[in-house]
């Protein structure tokens, strides 16, 4: 398939507004200025063209990848992200629907109590820990 001569997929380097779609980002570096902002660059890879011909690589800014494919970049963000801290666990429900009450532990259940109140009593009577059981 021959493609006219002027058109936007004669370029050689893919770019959204040639109608080019987006495989994913491959790298990204910082950038320092003499002003000391820092520039954070990204390298797109395409998907082949309709022609079947695939475009080269093009590198965007942040600002510009976040104005033309802002799912690409937040895709790409995403393969970089660590878990710093393991998730917390939500709170067990209490039965209550008020909003607050959702944030609140349920309290223990009746056999937990009896344990506790158990050991509690085995303690204050000096009994020693191997007849707590």
């Amino acid at each position: 398939m021959d493609i006219e001569e002027g058109s936007v997929f004669n370029t050689i380097h893919g770019h959204f507004l040639y109608g080019d779609f987006a495989e994913k980002v491959t790298f990204a570096r910082v950038e320092s200025k003499k002003t000391g902002d820092q520039l954070l660059y990204f390298v797109v890879t395409w998907k082949p063209r309709p022609n079947g011909n695939i475009p080269k690589e093009s590198e965007f800014t942040n600002r510009e990848l976040a104005k033309l494919n802002p799912e690409l970049l937040i895709q790409y963000y995403e393969t970089k992200l660590k878990i710093l801290n393991p998730p917390i666990k939500p709170p067990r429900e209490t039965g209550n629907k008020h909003p607050s009450a959702t944030t609140q532990l349920a309290p223990p259940k009746t056999d937990e109590v009896h344990l506790i109140s158990s050991d509690i009593e085995a303690a204050a009577s000096g009994k020693r820990e191997k007849d707590w059981t």
